[in-house]
């Protein structure tokens, strides 16, 4: 039996300096400080995003690491920190980043959605976290294996990191004048500063609170922006969009300074990143950089090709490559830093030069962190490292990287069942579920909140992530083996990617506006997708067989059973705007996208796919 041993070493043995500080980090931003959210939700980043540092994709917007990967290695965290919406050998005993591509700090609506911007808000990133420390204390309570959970009362001790807002301007600047931009910053302020409250009311004492950087530095501002001359300052960078976030900036320094007098026993830092990145930016070569106003990756100018993408120009196919040498580029995609540029300025505000108070981010006495170190040493011969690994908390549906453990979103079958799976030599080795509410088994309660009582109190006694009294119809197939308490679980017999609000046709800005989910049929496939090539990968890199017990092999994907439950929003929504008749001209080509979600599910099956289909319970009269 696996035996864990921990110990508490004095502060006069070791120095002063390990005997105080942060056990975990908590970070909640956009794509700066994004880890993998967006990448395990809507698909990876392609090639050559991550080949610096990681040799490939790694979740994150650069070619290498970002400040925060840099920030966990000064604070000596044994790890980076695993994005929240990932589940791929995720660690969260020191903490998690809730951050996201294309967040912003106010609330995604339908015109920020059909920008582009992401719906995983500033808001719905808070009740992640709220959700993630509910749990974690649940299963602590529950005497659970919670090796690579933070214990519950760590969470008072660690720092929480907030770098948002770049986004709001972004959007603001496209949309607007600049003008209302100026009369939309306090709105954008105040959101913010409820969010720190919001977490000071979780418990969070200990904020590093980054403002937003240069936005007309950025090469997608000055190449694509096509500036005036008088509206380019000494740097080469644009003067009106600088200033925007010069305001934004100041206004979010004072109202820092007003939240360290309103919030008793909180420490706030405020990190000036602003002036960081601009000092590299106009002294780029002194500091070995060159072209710090050019993106390394893709090509901005007389045409257009994204980082890692292709685009056709003038009949010939360009590929947005990277430069010859990223290690002296400030930009990587023309929005986002490189892991050099990402090196350099992390190096500048972890010192405390730039920081008010100015206080280096390890001295933790100045942070007031009195914490003792804990040593764990775990005796792992016999231990089964996803039993550990899988004790970890409900979280967003998603969005969910398809390797998402947690039970409320899964669908696995444990062999004992034959109701459906297995009659004489017929056997499905495993089941992958497509669809929405009728079969969503906690998805869309992880993402934002729990759903409330008496939702699943006749069979659970409490609330399951169904929006049910008890079972859904998935869950009498007989194919299921969900421990709801997220312990021991796998994906050694499928996979359910359903989740609350979900359509068959892809999400548009009416759609979402009316509250329907992003995750729609062609999302659901595009994280079935990298679910199957993340598991090859696995296979082929010769994982551990603790590992691959938790996994459907290769070949069961040609010999599961795919079942899809979808289509009852799409007609929901056609009778909010259309008459019956339209209604019922519509159905032919919701019928088509149904159509192409199963060819695709078959072309990743191999051969062939059997599949379960259940129709829409709304009847057209």
């Amino acid at each position: 039996m696996a035996t864990a041993i921990s110990v508490l070493l004095v502060a006069s043995l070791l120095g002063s300096s390990y005997a105080c500080h942060f056990p975990a980090v908590y970070t909640l931003g956009d794509s700066n400080s994004d880890t993998g959210s967006d990448s395990a939700t809507f698909g990876r980043i392609p090639p050559p995003y991550g080949e610096t540092f990681f040799r490939k994709p790694a979740g994150r917007y650069s070619d290498g690491r970002l400040i925060i990967d840099f920030i966990a290695n000064e604070l000596k965290l044994p790890s980076f920190l695993s994005a929240y919406l990932d589940a791929v050998d995720s660690n969260f005993r020191h903490g998690a980043s809730f951050a996201v591509y294309g967040s912003t700090i106010q609330p995604a609506v339908g015109k920020l959605i059909d920008a582009g911007f992401n719906p995983v808000s500033l808001d719905v990133q808070l009740l992640q976290f709220q959700q993630f420390k509910e749990r974690a204390s649940e299963l602590y309570d529950q005497g659970r294996n919670t090796y690579r959970l933070p214990k519950p009362e760590e969470f008072s001790k660690a720092l929480y990191m907030l770098d948002i807002g770049q986004n709001d301007l972004t959007y603001a600047v496209v949309t607007t004048s600049i003008e209302q931009i100026k009369e939309s910053i306090p709105n954008l302020i105040n959101q913010f500063a409820a969010a720190i409250e919001k977490l000071f009311q979780q418990g969070a004492r200990f904020f590093w609170i980054h403002n937003t950087g240069p936005l007309g530095c950025l090469p997608v501002s000055v190449l694509l922006g096509r500036p005036k001359p008088g509206n380019i300052d000494q740097a080469g960078c644009v003067k009106s969009q600088n200033e925007l976030s010069q305001e934004f900036n100041k206004q979010l320094k004072d109202r820092v300074s007003q939240l360290r007098d309103k919030l008793h026993g909180a420490r706030l830092i405020y990190v000036d990143i602003y002036s960081a990145k601009y000092t590299l930016i106009n002294e780029a070569h002194k500091y070995g950089f060159v072209d710090p106003l050019i993106n390394c990756c893709g090509h901005f100018g007389d045409y257009t090709v994204q980082c890692g993408k292709t685009a056709v120009v003038n009949g010939t196919e360009h590929f947005g490559a990277a430069c010859s040498d990223p290690s002296k580029r400030i930009s990587w995609d023309g929005t986002h830093y490189t892991d050099a540029a990402n090196y350099w300025v992390a190096k500048r505000i972890m010192g405390g030069s730039f920081s008010d108070p100015p206080v280096p981010i390890t001295d933790w006495q100045s942070f007031g962190v009195m914490v003792e170190l804990e040593v764990d040493w775990v005796k792992t011969a016999t231990m089964h490292p996803l039993r550990v690994r899988t004790a970890h908390v409900d979280r967003y549906a998603i969005i969910i990287n398809l390797f998402d453990r947690c039970p409320e979103r899964e669908l696995a079958w444990n062999g004992r069942q034959r109701d459906l799976g297995q009659s004489g030599s017929c056997y499905f080795p495993a089941v992958f579920n497509f669809g929405d509410s009728t079969s969503d088994t906690g998805g869309k309660s992880a993402a934002f909140h729990r759903i409330p009582l008496p939702n699943g109190n006749i069979f659970f006694r409490k609330p399951s992530g169904r929006y049910c009294k008890g079972k859904v119809i998935i869950d009498f197939i007989g194919l299921l083996d969900v421990d709801l308490l997220c312990a021991g679980t796998n994906f050694r017999h499928g996979a359910n990617f359903a989740t609350v609000g979900p359509t068959i046709q892809p999400l548009d800005a009416r759609m979402f506006k009316i509250g329907y989910s992003p995750i729609s049929l062609d999302i659901q496939l595009a994280q079935f997708e990298q679910f199957k090539e993340r598991l090859n990968e696995l296979y082929k890199e010769g994982v551990g067989s603790n590992i691959k017990s938790k996994l459907p092999r290769p070949e069961n994907f040609s010999q599961a059973l795919y079942t899809f439950d979808i289509g009852q929003n799409d007609i929901d929504c056609a009778f909010k705007s259309m008459t019956e008749k339209q209604v019922i001209e519509s159905i032919p080509g919701i019928i088509n996208e149904f159509a192409l979600a199963v060819k695709v599910t078959r072309c990743y099956a191999y051969t062939i796919c059997l599949s379960w289909f259940s129709y829409s319970g709304r009847r057209l009269t």
